[in-house]
């Protein structure tokens, strides 16, 4: 079985919130009756696609912090 990737994960969390979205917006869809369930489990997503976000900023931060070339000294 194959892990999903970050890229995976974000996309399956945004199409889950859009669902969420979709379902609260429309009180005749019965899954409405479920309506303080869903909306932290919506809560819960988008606070979990934030982590997400966050951690790859950071790793892209890391990234160009250990690209950046040392000072270079001059050689005689």
């Amino acid at each position: 079985m194959e892990l999903p990737t970050a890229i995976d994960k974000k996309q399956y969390l945004r199409e889950l919130i859009r669902s969420y979205d979709s379902i609260l917006s429309n009180p005749d869809n019965p899954a409405f009756t479920l309506h303080t369930l869903i909306t932290e489990e919506k809560y819960k997503c988008e606070h979990q696609l934030h982590r997400l976000n966050e951690t790859d900023i950071e790793a892209l931060l890391m990234v160009g912090a250990f690209a950046c070339p040392f000072p270079h000294t001059k050689q005689t």
